[in-house]
């Protein structure tokens, strides 16, 4: 294994290192987590045609995902 390893390999970062440091960056820019069922759903973070329907009833709420790939698969 240390013949596989050079000089300039033991300066780079390692992946699970980087992988954090991606998702600390992403986390500033996602929305807050919701506290309650009265809040607004941003779509400009979720994927076009992605959401299907927000349904409110009394108390209760439902969002519905899915995409066009799901949905032919359940028509069938």
């Amino acid at each position: 294994m240390k013949e596989m390893v050079t000089e300039d390999d033991v300066c780079l970062p390692r992946m699970d290192n980087l992988t954090r440091a991606v998702n600390l960056h992403r986390q500033k820019m996602r929305p807050q987590e919701p506290c309650d069922l009265n809040f607004d759903l941003n779509r400009e973070n979720i994927g076009v045609n992605f959401i299907l329907d927000d349904i409110r009833y009394e108390d209760q709420r439902h969002i519905v995902f899915a995409t066009t790939e799901q949905l032919s698969v359940l028509k069938q």
